[in-house]
């Protein structure tokens, strides 16, 4: 008797934490990932262009995991003597600028579409991350390594080695570039900070200096399950 009261009670906390789960991830799929808003069925973009901080966030990030002599650090790199604007002493900003603390919220320069897609696909795991740690599902830690840190097929694949507990489905917001015609579409709603009321030359259709571009990103959510990769 006992023992079948123990199993009942075994059951009904782990229904509960099941349920708990459940009903915390469909509070966070029904939110506007932190950043965004929405402007469609399942369509979020960027409330302003990445910043300096967001993306000295991912290099940083990239530098602990990989390494500083790693081709993945130094493919992250942006372009350096990015020429960007002129402010009122006529002095011209470069990308040398990016860590500089009061430039954090500049949108972030010299970067092109390659590295762009990587940043997004990396922040798309780091959201993951951030969520299945809120939920309990993942452990929070700094041991990350090229092989061991958190992506989103890992944990689905079940390689991920710090697991709690492995769900069979996974719903997050992707990140990905705009194409041509959301650029469009959206493109005038996504804010930028180019310290624009002091620049001197062409503006685009934007109202952006023509030869300082910024990027953003769209999040959809999706769902993935065990057998998907990403």
């Amino acid at each position: 008797m006992k023992r079948n009261f123990a199993l009942f009670i075994f059951l009904i906390l782990a229904l509960s934490c099941s349920n708990s789960i459940a009903s915390k991830a469909r509070k966070l799929n029904n939110s506007a990932p932190f950043g965004t808003k929405m402007v469609g069925e399942n369509i979020y973009i960027d409330k302003t262009e990445v910043t300096n901080v967001n993306y000295v966030e991912y290099l940083y990030w990239t530098k602990r995991v990989y390494g500083i002599e790693s081709k993945a650090y130094k493919n992250a790199l942006p372009k350096k003597n990015t020429w960007m604007f002129a402010d009122e002493t006529n002095r011209y900003y470069t990308i040398d600028d990016l860590k500089n603390p009061k430039k954090y919220q500049y949108s972030v320069l010299g970067v092109n579409e390659a590295q762009a897609k990587i940043y997004a696909q990396w922040r798309t795991d780091r959201v993951a991350q951030a969520i299945l740690i809120r939920l309990g599902v993942i452990e929070l830690t700094r041991y990350e390594t090229p092989e061991e840190h958190f992506t989103i097929a890992r944990y689905l694949n079940g390689k991920y080695i710090w697991t709690i507990k492995q769900l069979k489905e996974l719903i997050v917001p992707v990140y990905s570039l705009p194409t041509t015609d959301e650029k469009k579409l959206y493109g005038n709603e996504v804010e930028f900070n180019y310290l624009v009321d002091n620049f001197r030359g062409d503006l685009d259709v934007a109202g952006r200096p023509s030869y300082a571009k910024g990027f953003w990103c769209i999040a959809r959510y999706q769902k993935f399950i065990a057998t998907d990769g990403l």
